[in-house]
């Protein structure tokens, strides 16, 4: 059975090597991830099968905008519904506003994803993900909530 709940410091090592899992050398350093996890602005959220992590997000809240800073599913839990759960859980956070995030451009099951649950892209970031030597473009998304 899965459980979600907000993230706490001593899932940090949990969420890093989840994060590395999903990521590759772009994942966010254990470093990186506590310090964002101890502002005030930051909400994470866990999904939990037993004590283990099988997917999260970390955002920025700050007024009424929503930034999704990261976001991952486990491999052996993707194309199971944890993503679209993940982003219903932010947007249903939102009363009003603007929720917005980036995406590389090469990965086309985060496209889907967004775009599924109804983000619209309105911008790009050239260069923006470095991988294997490469740089890598981004397409901003964003989700308008009127409330």
């Amino acid at each position: 059975m899965v459980t979600t709940r907000a993230l706490i410091d001593a899932d940090v090592p949990a969420l890093t090597a989840l994060d590395a899992l999903c990521f590759g050398e772009e994942a966010w350093s254990e470093e990186q991830i506590r310090g964002s996890l101890a502002l005030a602005t930051t909400k994470g959220y866990g999904w939990f099968e037993g004590a283990a992590i099988t997917a999260f997000y970390l955002i920025q809240k700050t007024g009424d905008e929503t930034e999704v800073l990261t976001l991952g599913v486990h491999p052996s839990y993707r194309r199971c519904g944890l993503g679209r759960q993940m982003i219903d859980h932010i947007l249903a956070s939102q009363k009003e506003g603007l929720v917005f995030l980036d995406v590389a451009c090469d990965n086309v099951a985060a496209h889907h994803l967004y775009e599924g649950a109804g983000f619209a892209p309105f911008g790009f970031r050239p260069r923006y993900y470095k991988r294997q030597g490469q740089a890598i473009d981004a397409i901003n998304y964003h989700f308008v909530i009127n409330g």
